[in-house]
């Protein structure tokens, strides 16, 4: 996807840069805002840029969390689901579509939308007990096979229309 202010990358720079141990690796084409970004990243902020969906695996397997800090209501952002079909817990705001997919504590953490204070202390808690990842519930049984979602959404289309 694109690095853009909507998506919460500065908030997610800003909370960032606290932190003692870990490494933030941002994908995504950043265009013209390297400048710009490169002012709120340390040592152990890496831009890898953009790479092609058929390698989401490939960088998937390399995180322990996904976080998505996005300011604006996403409806339901596939990376996410691909992040559990992974088995990779997910740090999100708490609004639009991404707090329907992450239950705070269960499939990973939810914080504040736009609280980089919040986001900081749920990457702080991670990064001194990197272990309460093992008890999230993050797995590809989390995501509805495209059949599955269409009986879903068909279903409450059913319930609206009262039929």
């Amino acid at each position: 996807g694109r690095v853009i202010p909507v998506k919460g990358i500065k908030i997610l720079l800003e909370a960032f840069r606290n932190l003692d141990r870990s490494e933030l690796h941002i994908f995504g084409s950043i265009g013209g805002q390297r400048t710009f970004l490169e002012r709120y990243g340390t040592e152990r902020v890496f831009f890898d840029g953009a790479f092609d969906n058929w390698d989401i695996n490939a960088v998937l397997e390399k995180i322990d969390v996904l976080i998505v800090p996005s300011i604006w209501y996403e409806n339901s952002p596939l990376v996410i689901q691909e992040a559990f079909v992974a088995g990779v817990p997910v740090i999100t705001s708490n609004i639009g579509g991404m707090a329907e997919l992450v239950e705070d504590g269960v499939e990973g953490f939810t914080f504040d939308v736009g609280d980089k204070g919040a986001l900081k202390e749920v990457m702080k808690r991670i990064e001194d007990d990197p272990e309460i990842l093992n008890d999230l519930d993050v797995g590809e049984a989390k995501v509805r096979s495209i059949q599955d979602d269409a009986r879903f959404i068909q279903q409450i289309y059913r319930e609206v229309l009262g039929i």
